[in-house]
């Protein structure tokens, strides 16, 4: 049989080592990018993340802000600008207690109180 591609498959040999090295080194600078730079990507990526909720609830702080101001002038008609309020109640805010002693602090300073006494 005659071999015609002789002399390229003496190229493709050579070049087959040279794939493995390079093989080899794309491996090796993939790896230490990785480590090296894993935790920093995964930061900024979170930040990314945060960023882009801060966004959306900002987007969503104005548009209830409009709408409130929109209903507040149409409903009750002031006789004043009530946009000065309405930043105020919008920067307050109040936690409701869920219960009279919701971590139990009052049982256990009792028991404090009765051992100590």
């Amino acid at each position: 049989m005659l071999d015609i591609f002789s002399p390229i498959s003496g190229i493709f040999n050579s070049l087959g080592n040279l794939g493995t090295v390079t093989q080899l080194i794309f491996t090796v600078l993939f790896i230490a990018l990785f480590f090296g730079f894993g935790q920093k990507l995964q930061m900024r990526q979170y930040m990314w993340d945060i960023d882009r909720g801060l966004r959306r609830l900002d987007i969503i702080r104005t548009q209830a802000k409009e709408l409130s101001l929109k209903t507040i002038k149409e409903i009750g008609k002031p006789t004043v600008d009530p946009l000065p309020q309405l930043n105020v109640l919008m920067e307050s805010f109040l936690i409701t207690p869920v219960d009279m002693d919701p971590t139990g602090i009052v049982s256990k300073f009792d028991h404090l109180l009765d051992v100590v006494m």
